[in-house]
């Protein structure tokens, strides 16, 4: 693609060429199309809450292994997060 354009833009150095912008994404998604998309960050963020409920569950007599966990797995689902935001 870009290639193509530097060949088009050499090619005609003294007129403009016609560049068009495609849209990448559609202007009326649907809640089910987005979840489909974003599926990976949502299992992600899944499994970092289930591991911060299963570190409280099965290690809690480790106090820094918890804080570890439990900075770790709220830091990923905040990034993730704001990526799955409307």
């Amino acid at each position: 693609m870009y290639l193509s354009a530097i060949v088009t833009a050499l090619a005609n150095p003294f007129t403009r060429p016609h560049y068009q912008v495609t849209a990448k994404i559609s202007r009326r998604t649907t809640l089910l199309r987005r979840a489909a998309a974003l599926w990976p960050n949502l299992a992600a963020i899944g499994v970092s809450a289930a591991a911060i409920g299963h570190g409280f569950l099965h290690h809690s007599d480790e106090p820094a292994f918890l804080a570890v966990l439990t900075f770790w797995c709220a830091w990923s689902i905040v990034a993730l997060s704001r990526y799955t935001a409307c």
